[in-house]
């Protein structure tokens, strides 16, 4: 597991590779309370959050991808997972930009 990791996007807060089940990019955020997806955009209480959490996780995993290639040779499949770590998330399936 790598923790923190600069990228042109903001920092990644966690990567998880797992040796047979590839890699897993964890966005972290503590934005409380109500968080809804409308339109592939995050929602706090009915108006846009602070930050477009969905762009920023889907550029770093595209970023994170193209580096990887650079170091193997191939582009890999990452994962991108958004966590809230004090708010109510609506959204009862993956979320597809």
């Amino acid at each position: 597991m790598l923790h923190d990791i600069e990228s042109p996007y903001g920092n990644i807060d966690h990567i998880v590779i797992g040796k047979n089940n590839g890699i897993f990019l964890l966005e972290t955020k503590a934005h409380g309370g109500k968080v809804t997806i409308e339109r592939g955009h995050t929602l706090g209480q009915r108006e846009a959050t602070e930050k477009d959490f969905i762009a920023q996780c889907l550029r770093n995993t595209y970023w994170l991808r193209d580096e990887v290639e650079k170091v193997v040779g191939l582009k890999p499949w990452i994962s991108p997972i958004l966590v809230f770590t004090n708010a109510f998330i609506s959204a009862t399936r993956p979320v597809k930009v």
